[in-house]
C-alpha cells in the first residue's frame, strides 16, 4: 500500500529544525536548521512547487527557500522564509528562529531568534514549544528585555489573526479562478506555469479537497504537527509526528 503523508506540510522532515539546546554551535551550518536538505531532489522540490504553484503561498514559498538553500543562496532563503512567514507559515517561522538564533544567513540575534519561536509556538505544537523554551531559558536578562520589543511587530505582521486570513484569501481565489475540471477528465495531471516555468502537479493531489478548504487545511496542519499524520484518501490517521519521513513510502 502506498502512503502519503498530508500535503499541507510538504518535505516536513526536511526542513524540521533541530532545537536549540541540543544543536552544537562551533561552525554552525545549514545543516541546524534544515535537517536532511541534502537529501532532498531535485525533481522532488519541483514536484512540491507545482503542487503549491496556485492557492498554498506558504508552502510555495517554503520550498523555494529550500531550493535557495541547495544552491547556497541563503539572502534568498531567507527571504523566501519571510514570505512563508507572512501566510501563517509555522515551519519557516521556526526556521527563521533558528537561523537568527544560530547566526546562520543573518547576524546573530537571540532576542530576535526568541520572537521569531514565539510566534512560530502560538498554536501550542509541542515541538515548537520546547524550542521556545530552549531558547528564552538561553537568554540573558537584557536578552529577554529586547525580545519583548520585536514581539507586537512581528504579531501584527506574521501572527495567525492576520496570516490565516491572509492565506485562505489566497485559497479561494485560486479556487475561484484554477483552470480545468475533473468531471469527464481523464488527464492525469494538471500542468500550472510560472516565472521558474512549467511544472506538472499530479491532478488528485492537486484538486484534492483538503488542500482547498481553510478548515480541513488548518487542522491537517494541526494532526501532523500534534503527532498525528493523515495517510492516504482515506484520511487514516496514524501516529506520526513532524519528524516523519516526508513525501512518501511504500509498503508490502
Amino acid at each position: 500500500m502506498r502512503r502519503i503523508l498530508f500535503p499541507a506540510l510538504c518535505l516536513l522532515g526536511a526542513l524540521t529544525a533541530v532545537p536549540p539546546a541540543v544543536a552544537q554551535e562551533a561552525a554552525p551550518s545549514v545543516g541546524l536548521v534544515f535537517r536532511g536538505i541534502e537529501s532532498v531532489s531535485e525533481p522532488d522540490l519541483q514536484r512540491a512547487e507545482a503542487l503549491a504553484e496556485f492557492g498554498h503561498p506558504n508552502e510555495l514559498w517554503r520550498v523555494r527557500a529550500m531550493m535557495a538553500v541547495k544552491r547556497g543562496d541563503l539572502d534568498g532563503a531567507v527571504e523566501r522564509l519571510q514570505m512563508a512567514a507572512r501566510y501563517a507559515d509555522k515551519l519557516s517561522q521556526h526556521s527563521l528562529a533558528l537561523l537568527y538564533w544560530h547566526g546562520i544567513g543573518v547576524e546573530k540575534n537571540p532576542a530576535l531568534a526568541y520572537a521569531w519561536s514565539e510566534l512560530a509556538a502560538e498554536r501550542g505544537y509541542p515541538t515548537l514549544e520546547r524550542s521556545r523554551a530552549a531558547i528564552w531559558a538561553r537568554l540573558d536578562a537584557d536578552e529577554r528585555a529586547k525580545a519583548s520589543t520585536f514581539g507586537p511587530g512581528l504579531r501584527a505582521e506574521y501572527g495567525d489573526a492576520v496570516a490565516k486570513p491572509r492565506m485562505e484569501r489566497e485559497m479561494v481565489l485560486a479556487r475561484t479562478s484554477r483552470t480545468g475540471s475533473r468531471l469527464g477528465s481523464s488527464i492525469n495531471q494538471v500542468q500550472v506555469g510560472s516565472a521558474s516555468g512549467r511544472r506538472v502537479a499530479h491532478q488528485d493531489s492537486y484538486y484534492a479537497e483538503h488542500r482547498w478548504d481553510a478548515e480541513t487545511y488548518w487542522a491537517g496542519e494541526d494532526r501532523v504537527w500534534k503527532g498525528k499524520v493523515i495517510i492516504g484518501d482515506s484520511e487514516t490517521v496514524t501516529t506520526a509526528g513532524p519528524d516523519a519521513e516526508a513525501g512518501s513510502e511504500d509498503n508490502d
